[in-house]
């Protein structure tokens, strides 16, 4: 309806709110347009003759009679909508992704240093694996005969061949266990330390998106600190306890892990409320 566009554009375009003062000036904007209407219809009827002027005030009577009800309407508590936005608190508004760049890439790239100093320069990862034996002696029987990769002993193809006796045999002398083979040379170390970089960059940016369908811009430094330091510490360190359940690491080994984990979780929590975006004001848009 011709009425409720006008009371559109007057409620987002005018500081007026729904009311009677809204319905008043819906009502008499409506009918200025009908008048221009009438004229050309009265011009029309002075040409004519008698009858036609007659039709013209039942017109005008009807339209005035249909503008009062039409006010009525408006201004009823049953009536339309209104068509004004709200205000819209930053309660509901979720931090983009793209404004925690800057975290992501800070906390991602202190992670990746930190990581360096917790294996090369302090003491805790040093006793996390063990030495063999015959250490030189499994080294050369192994020489030439196996390439790099991941092995387990006795070696089991599925399900069923759990039930074949040889297997069962094999497992039940010994040893068991599953052996990784690394090139000769070890790690092409610039390779291992841009994959590392990358691991901990990806990490961030879960986080993030995480925290971002989590806090609103604006969050004070605690709230932001406790989702990105329980889901960092989380992302790092909650599938090395089933490596020692089934993949028979040593809990020592599983629990220095944890430990740089939840080192790397703290860090990147303050960080993270450190520089998370500040808060955004928004008014009737």
């Amino acid at each position: 309806m011709p009425a409720i566009r006008i009371r559109e554009v007057l409620l987002r375009s005018s500081p007026s709110r729904p009311g009677g003062r809204i319905s008043f000036l819906v009502v008499s904007v409506g009918l200025a347009v009908s008048a221009v209407y009438d004229l050309v219809e009265w011009a029309a009827a002075l040409s004519a003759g008698g009858a036609s002027i007659e039709f013209l005030g039942a017109l005008v009577a009807l339209r005035l009679l249909t503008g009062s009800a039409t006010g009525s309407w408006l201004n009823c508590p049953h009536g339309p909508p209104s068509g004004r936005r709200p205000v819209i608190s930053t309660h509901n508004i979720m931090t983009p992704l793209s404004d925690l760049w800057l975290p992501i890439l800070v906390s991602g790239v202190a992670v990746f240093f930190l990581s360096a100093l917790m294996w090369m320069v302090m003491p805790h990862h040093k006793k996390d694996f063990g030495r063999i034996a015959d250490e030189d002696g499994l080294m050369a029987l192994l020489r030439g005969r196996i390439s790099p990769g991941q092995y387990s002993f006795p070696h089991c193809d599925g399900h069923s061949s759990m039930k074949d006796p040889v297997w069962q045999e094999k497992q039940k002398q010994g040893p068991c266990g599953l052996l990784y083979v690394m090139p000769s040379g070890g790690h092409a170390m610039g390779k291992a330390l841009f994959l590392s970089l990358v691991h901990n960059l990806a990490v961030a940016t879960f986080v993030a998106y995480v925290a971002a369908h989590s806090l609103r811009p604006g969050t004070d430094y605690l709230s932001v600190f406790r989702i990105v330091g329980t889901t960092t510490i989380l992302a790092y360190c909650a599938a090395r306890f089933a490596d020692a359940i089934w993949m028979a690491h040593s809990w020592r080994g599983v629990f220095t892990q944890v430990f740089d984990g939840v080192v790397y979780g703290l860090v990147t929590a303050g960080i993270f409320g450190w520089l998370w975006p500040a808060s955004v004001k928004l008014d009737m848009l």
